[in-house]
């Protein structure tokens, strides 16, 4: 027996034979890129108290991922926050502006107006990167609240003047600005989450997501009690900062994770073992016609030794 480029020759009555080895360079590839492209996955919070307590809520979450899963969550959560804060003053601004008979008109009409803005946004989503979408939609309701913060604390214009009227347009914006800010800062968020954290990753940390935009919805909504002793032009003030500080948090996620995380903009840039094996078995379908060609090779070796064989055999006869 002699070993040989992968392969054992024996040789046998004068026939060479040729019995390949079980395991491949294809199949070698495709194991070693497995291999390195699957990352041990260690538990949340290194075995600490509050990784085990997430285990339990929400299911296993990376110990690495735990930065990233956090910062959003804490994004969502000064989202919600903002959000809820001015949501739970809309309706007292529209009473005292408008009247609190015109409510549901003004519902109606925030349905189009919001329509109209996520018609907009989804135009934009495929044609503008996601934190410069963010940046873009931060700063433009930042400046709209604290505008419209300015103008109720006038008085002719904003709360002092107790006398409602449907054509103080002060109290109609105020409610299309928040409702339309709600759906478009929320979908935005999950579009860019959805680009940024993978199927494995997101069966467990959205909960945990979630869980925490339900802090900003308390503390937002606890914040608006406090209405009658901070002013609600103060709060609106607060809330286009809240918007303010939702930029700064997308531009520090993408300094802290897009690097190691994406190539771009919801694009990953580690490749799944599933990618990298199909890559490998293309490169090892490359490699194929080496072994084809040496298989054809030694089937020819192998018939014309039979030939030759065949020929010393009829000779003897003869």
């Amino acid at each position: 027996h002699v070993r040989h480029d992968g392969a054992i020759e024996e040789e046998h009555r004068g026939v060479v034979l040729v019995r390949w080895s079980v395991r491949t360079t294809t199949e070698s590839s495709l194991e070693s890129s497995i291999m390195t492209n699957v990352k041990p996955r260690r538990h949340p919070g290194g075995g600490s108290l509050f990784g085990r307590v997430v285990e339990v809520l929400y299911g296993e979450v990376s110990y690495d991922e735990m930065p990233r899963i956090m910062w959003l969550s804490a994004l969502l959560c000064a989202i919600i926050g903002g959000f809820w804060l001015l949501d739970s003053l809309k309706d007292t601004v529209l009473a005292t502006t408008v009247g609190l008979e015109y409510q549901p008109r003004a519902k109606l009409l925030s349905v189009c107006v919001t329509l109209v803005v996520v018609s907009a946004y989804n135009a934009l989503i495929d044609r503008v990167s996601k934190p410069w979408l963010f940046y873009a939609v931060g700063s433009f309701y930042a400046t709209l609240f604290v505008i419209l913060g300015g103008f109720l604390a006038h008085r002719t214009y904003g709360m002092e003047n107790t006398v409602p009227d449907p054509s103080r347009y002060l109290g109609w914006i105020t409610y299309f600005a928040i409702e339309s800010y709600g759906s478009l800062a929320v979908a935005l968020f999950w579009a860019f989450t959805n680009a940024s954290v993978d199927l494995e990753d997101a069966k467990s940390s959205y909960g945990l997501i979630v869980a925490f935009a339900q802090v900003g919805a308390i503390v937002g909504s606890t914040l608006a009690t406090q209405a009658r002793s901070l002013h609600v032009s103060f709060l609106f003030v607060l809330g286009g900062c809240s918007c303010l500080m939702v930029c700064v948090m997308v531009r520090g996620y993408v300094f802290f994770f897009e690097k190691t995380h994406h190539t771009g903009v919801g694009k990953k840039s580690l490749a799944s073992p599933t990618a990298a094996a199909s890559s490998a078995a293309r490169g090892g379908q490359k490699k194929q016609p080496f072994f084809s060609a040496n298989a054809a090779d030694t089937s020819l070796a192998v018939a014309d030794d039979d030939d030759d064989d065949d020929d010393y055999r009829d000779e003897e006869d003869d």
